[in-house]
This record gives structure tokens, C-alpha cells and sequence, in this order.
């Protein structure tokens, strides 16, 4: 028994064989028949322009000598004449009669350029294209010597007669021209949906590809990016709306058990106070770990309105290691390296985030008695703040995504070290805020080194949500 097929594999194979007027493979095979149709029109009329008469036959060359014999013969010299005449105007070649001692008929001595032009388009090696330009036959009357000479006009050039190089030349043009407008016909709404794409890819969610001519396949591509680019933008909006939503659920709860928390303190007895303060811990990490989720939820929606001023960069690279170290106290240690003087346009606070919680991260997982180091520097217009600790590392497929939100990517950094993987994740979005990146790399020696990378200027476009 057959089995049935379905409507969208008929339509499809209907749509194969179809291949209507706004198939792309249909462009392109017409625009190539086409430009071939060109060329070999183009090459027909310039052959029909350039290629004025043709020399005659010998055939009908010895039908014309038979004539002029004739009329010779019979004394018929004002025939003669009547009948050059007549030739030379039904046809575009020039008939004359030479007699002997080079001279025309009747009794006209040859002028010299033409008997030296004669002689030379006789002579089939000084021809163009080593084609003769005149035939003559010679004949005999009466003793008398005669030579009937057809010549084609000197003004006019045959295809035949110009360079090779000029004829392929003539050819490429046409081709040249007619490809660059079938490359530009297929290239232009690729490149537009090219841009929209990298939009989209540097956080511009409402990127979209203008509306393309045509229904062929680059068009119908355009119109489902579009589709595309709604529905992730719809997703990330409900994301994003979501996660601050509940952030901002979270909040009042927890505000009502810090305050029972406390009433709870002053009246229960010295025997609760341990288990009080582990409450209260629970519920400092759980109000930091909302105040991070709002943060950056307000970072990657463009809600964060940078504080563009004069920073100086060398201060508060120092003052962040300086309070690490603070915290860290004998368990490891903390260098700075770096030159004074060195600032930048930039928001204080959300840099002062990024290179925070970068540092702290390494404080974090390097073991104790470790050691953490910092250096600044700059690279042209460039400032970059690199951060080395001592620490496990991690594996080379996970050193991108560790600046994903809530990403924990090695059994030595799980939550029971502290933390909820959003401290790395903030410090990106901060610095691509300000037009620069972060990156992980595994250190030679062990540890892991993060490089945070920014402008000394204003970045010259909002990068607020930009993606990754």
C-alpha cells in the first residue's frame, strides 16, 4: 500500500519544479542567459558595423574581367566608364581599371599615393590582419595589358581587421558589466541583512532588515529574520521581565524577615543566637544575590544610565586591591602594579563593580596562603587591568562561559565556595557598557588570569545591550 504524502513535502516538491519568476535560481540563471545574449548580440553588430563589404569572389571577379574584356574588345570605352560607375555605387568598393605604366583608364596617369597604396593593400603581408584590403586580375585586349582592381574603402575597418586584444577587450567589457549588476542585483539585500544580523548580534533587538524587493528566496530570508529577530526579542524581554519581577517579589518578603528576625533576637534567649545569626546570613546573601540579579537584569536592558566623567583608573584599580586585601587579611596576598596618572572616561561605579568583583573572584578561589595580582597598563588608547590568582583554573571549553549569569562551570567553584555566578557576568556587562571586553585564560604556571580591557575615551555609541 502507498503511503500518503504530506501536504508540506507536495508543496515543496510542487514549488521545486515550479520555479516561478521569484526563484532565485531563476534570477540568476536568466541574468547569465541573458548576459550571454548580450555578448553574442554585441559581437553580432559590431561585426555587422565593422565589417562593410567584402572583397568579391574569384568567381565573381572573373565574371567582371569577362565584362571589361568585352566592352574593350568592342572599343567601348564610354561603357567601360558606365560601367565603373555603376559598380563603385551599387556596391561600397571601389572598381577602376589600371592600364599599363600604372595608369588609370582612360589614359589618367596613377596618382603616386594611390599606385603606393595599391601596391601596399596588394601586398597581403602589409595587410591588417594579414588580410588583403584590394584584389586586381589582369587582362589582355589587343596586346594591350589591363588590370581590373576592386579595393575596399579605406575609412572602413572590418572585426576582422582589429587587434585580438581589442575584440576580447570589447567582449570582457559587456561580461564585466553586466556581472557587476547581477552582483550588486544579489549582493545588496545580503549585505542588508548582514548588518541587521551583526545589529542584532551587538544587542540591538529591535534590528530589523528593511523591506527587500522581490519574493525570491533573499527576500523570503529577510522577511524570517525578522520573524526570528521578534520572537528572540520577545523572549528575552519575558526573561528579563520575569527575573526582575520575582527579584522584586523576593524583596518584600525578605525585608519582613529581617525585621521578625530581629524581634526574634531581643526576645528569645542567648541559646537562639546561633541559629539567629545563620538565619541572618541566609538572608544577607539572599538580599545580595537580589540586588545582583537587579543590577545586571538593569545593565542588559539599557536601563542604566552611564555617569560618563574623568576617572582616575590608577586610584581605583589601587582602592579596590587595597580593600581585597583588607578582607583577605593574612590568607593570601595582594600586589598592584601599575602606573600612576592613568584615567579615562568612564562611570566610576559600574567600573569600580567590574574590577571589584573580578578581584574578589580571584580573592575567592585562590587557596590560602596564595597570592593575587593586579596589573595596569596601557596599549595606545586602550587601558587594560589584568587579574592572576593562584587558583584551580578551569577548562578550556568553560573559560567563555564563566561570564554567563548563573553559570558555575567547575566542581572547584561550586556555591559552597560563595557566590551565585553573576559577580563575572556584571563585570562584562560593565565594561561592554563602556565599549571594552573581558576575557579568561588558563595560566601556564596554574591559576587563571582575566583581562578587562576598555577605551581611555567615551565609546562613540550607546553599548549599553550589547550581547555577547
Amino acid at each position: 500500500m502507498a503511503r500518503p504524502v504530506s501536504p508540506r513535502c507536495a508543496a515543496s516538491v510542487i514549488n521545486t519544479w515550479r520555479l516561478p519568476m521569484r526563484s532565485l535560481f531563476l534570477k540568476i540563471f536568466l541574468w547569465f542567459w541573458v548576459a550571454m545574449l548580450l555578448m553574442g548580440g554585441t559581437l553580432i553588430l559590431a561585426q555587422r558595423y565593422w565589417a562593410g563589404p567584402s572583397l568579391p569572389t574569384p568567381s565573381a571577379m572573373a565574371a567582371y574581367v569577362a565584362e571589361a574584356e568585352r566592352m574593350f574588345a568592342h572599343k567601348d570605352s564610354e561603357g567601360v566608364r558606365l560601367w565603373l560607375r555603376r559598380l563603385n555605387r551599387e556596391s561600397e568598393l571601389r572598381f577602376f581599371v589600371i592600364e599599363e605604366r600604372s595608369r588609370l583608364f582612360p589614359a589618367q596617369r596613377l596618382p603616386r599615393p594611390l599606385q603606393e597604396r595599391l601596391e601596399a593593400e596588394l601586398d597581403t603581408r602589409q595587410t591588417r590582419g594579414g588580410r588583403p584590403r584590394a584584389v586586381a586580375e589582369a587582362f589582355k585586349v589587343d596586346g594591350r595589358e589591363y588590370h581590373l582592381v576592386a579595393m575596399l574603402p579605406h575609412h572602413r575597418y572590418r572585426l576582422q581587421d582589429l587587434p585580438v586584444s581589442l575584440r576580447l577587450g570589447v567582449a570582457l567589457a559587456v561580461s564585466a558589466a553586466i556581472s557587476l549588476l547581477l552582483a550588486g542585483v544579489i549582493s545588496r539585500p545580503i549585505r542588508r541583512i548582514r548588518l541587521a544580523a551583526q545589529r542584532l548580534a551587538d544587542g540591538e533587538l529591535e534590528a530589523r532588515v528593511p523591506p527587500l524587493r522581490g519574493r525570491d528566496e533573499i527576500a523570503e530570508l529577510g522577511h524570517d529574520f525578522n520573524l526570528m529577530a521578534e520572537r528572540l526579542q520577545h523572549l528575552l524581554e519575558v526573561q528579563t521581565q520575569l527575573l526582575r519581577d520575582v527579584s522584586h517579589e523576593l524583596r518584600s518578603p525578605l525585608n519582613r524577615l529581617q525585621v521578625a528576625l530581629e524581634l526574634a533576637r531581643g526576645a528569645a534567649g542567648a541559646s537562639a543566637g546561633t541559629s539567629l545569626d545563620r538565619i541572618e546570613r541566609e538572608a544577607e546573601r539572599l538580599n545580595d544575590l537580589i540586588g545582583q540579579v537587579l543590577s545586571l537584569s538593569r545593565m542588559e536592558t539599557g536601563a542604566v544610565e552611564p555617569r560618563w566623567a574623568a576617572v582616575d583608573i590608577s586610584g581605583l584599580v589601587r582602592d579596590v586591591v587595597d580593600d581585597a586585601a583588607f578582607e583577605a587579611g593574612d590568607r593570601l596576598s595582594l600586589q598592584f602594579q601599575g602606573a600612576e596618572g592613568i584615567s579615562a572616561t568612564a562611570d566610576a561605579g559600574l567600573l569600580h563593580s567590574a574590577v571589584e568583583n573580578v578581584v574578589r573572584n580571584a580573592v575567592q578561589y585562590s587557596p590560602e596562603g596564595g597570592r593575587v595580582g593586579v596589573v595596569l597598563r596601557t596599549d595606545g588608547e586602550a587601558i587594560n587591568i589584568t587579574v592572576l590568582d593562584d587558583g584551580p583554573g578551569l577548562p578550556e571549553e568553560q573559560l567563555e562561559r564563566v561570564f554567563e549569569p548563573f553559570v558555575r562551570v567547575s566542581a572547584a567553584r561550586e556555591r559552597s565556595t560563595g557566590g551565585y555566578g553573576l559577580g563575572l557576568a556584571i563585570a562584562r556587562r560593565a565594561l561592554r557598557i563602556h565599549g571594552g571586553d573581558i576575557e579568561a585564560a588558563n595560566r601556564p604556571e596554574g591559576g587563571l588570569a582575566v583581562s578587562l580591557r576598555l577605551p581611555r575615551s567615551r565609546p562613540s555609541r550607546d553599548t549599553s545591550v550589547d550581547s555577547p
